[in-house]
């Protein structure tokens, strides 16, 4: 498990998946399903999940999963063994890479088996298998390929989640980074991770502790489409939406104690000219008057000055200076 992406994605060894698979429909809870392809359907998809599958607005469920309403995912990517031979395990690419091929045919062109008798003979030769006259050739192709993917199982070095690597061949892990596991701390809960996560890391992502801001493989807003359908279902009961002004992104200036020390400062000294300038004009008793709530104001500066940095400042000292010809000169 790598707590890595907007959503949870979960990869397990092959083996380790068919146990899961085995026991995790009866340990869910009723709001979440388990799936290997749409609707529940078995090996209708490369990739398993379990998932809150539809828009959940009712109070017991809100309070389940916290409030939140849309639906999400925990992806399960399986990995299977890699041949040791390259040239073994090529020849078993080429097989997936045909039955990709064959299962989007399905999906997109609803084609039937007999578009594929030569394939199919292939495959029937390659793999105990074979496919039946029903309804299902989505299934079987999907089961075909998953069959494929196991062949060479317990007998390699290297796994890889191969419906991904078929097209991204450097994407493969050494299968012992996965026999074991340890705890890391993320958001403040200890998750289990792979015993050489690194290892695994550094597969996906190259350096993964360089901080990019792009390069992300979902649209955003990923949730949007499913607010759209909530805003539709609820109509007049609709009331989440955040209505702003432009104005209250201003975020009103807030003077910082240095700049008000500085104000101080200038204070003085523009009122010492001042006082200069009076008692020039032998205006004694103005000046005299303004002396004490000239130091006054001086004493809470420096009061100021001592309880943000500590006593014996330079700056104490020369407001202490200031403050006793002040004096003097008053008297």
């Amino acid at each position: 498990f790598i707590p890595w992406d907007d959503d949870l994605d979960v990869i397990m060894l092959r083996d380790e998946f068919t146990k899961f698979s085995q026991v995790v429909a009866g340990e869910l809870i009723p709001e979440l399903t388990f799936s290997f392809g749409q609707d529940g359907e078995k090996d209708k998809s490369y990739l398993a999940a379990i998932s809150i599958s539809e828009m959940e607005f009712r109070a017991e469920a809100l309070r389940t999963f916290y409030e939140f309403p849309y639906p999400a995912i925990v992806d399960v990517f399986v990995l299977d063994d890699l041949a040791k031979d390259e040239e073994v395990e090529s020849r078993r690419k080429e097989v997936l890479k045909m039955l990709t091929i064959m299962i989007a045919s399905v999906e997109q062109n609803g084609v039937g088996k007999e578009s594929f008798p030569k394939e199919i003979q292939l495959i029937e030769k390659l793999i105990p298998f074979r496919f039946t006259e029903k309804e299902n050739f989505l299934p079987e192709l999907y089961h075909a390929f998953h069959a494929f993917c196991q062949l060479y199982n317990g007998k390699g070095e290297e796994v890889a989640y191969l419906p991904y690597q078929l097209y991204h061949p450097e994407t493969k892990f050494p299968k012992k980074a996965f026999q074991g596991e340890k705890q890391i701390a993320f958001c403040g809960y200890p998750f289990p991770a792979p015993v050489d996560y690194d290892t695994v890391l550094k597969v996906i992502y190259g350096n993964y502790r360089k901080r990019v801001k792009a390069g992300g493989e979902h649209n955003y807003p990923y949730f949007k489409k499913y607010e759209e359908r909530l805003r539709k279902d609820l109509q007049e009961k609709w009331f989440f939406d955040y209505v702003f002004q432009e104005k209250d992104l201003e975020r009103p200036r807030v003077e910082n104690f240095r700049e008000i020390s500085r104000q101080f400062a200038d204070s003085f000294v523009l009122e010492e000219e001042e006082l200069e300038k009076a008692f020039s004009e032998g205006q004694f008793e103005a000046v005299l008057s303004a002396l004490p709530s000239l130091q006054e104001r001086a004493v809470i500066l420096g009061n100021a000055i001592e309880e943000r940095k500590g006593e014996g400042t330079e700056s104490v000292h020369i407001l202490e200076s200031f403050c006793e010809a002040l004096f003097q000169l008053h008297t």
